[in-house]
């Protein structure tokens, strides 16, 4: 099985979406903490989103340093 992988660039999340403060927060604990926790948020506060910032911000480190 051939696989195509093209360059894509570097993940971001689209700019008409908006982090509310707590997630900022959330994030920034998250990093504070050295990638240990939980996202301990109420149902409907964006988890996700949170948690794929997370990832978009923790891959441009991690491109930065190769």
């Amino acid at each position: 099985m051939n696989i195509l992988v093209e360059n894509i660039g570097i993940p971001k999340i689209p700019s008409n979406l908006k982090l509310r403060p707590y997630q900022e927060q959330a994030i920034n604990n998250w990093f504070t903490n050295r990638g240990r926790g939980i996202l301990k948020m109420a149902t409907g506060s964006g988890k996700t989103i949170t948690a794929l910032a997370i990832a978009t911000q923790l891959y441009q480190k991690i491109a930065l340093q190769a």
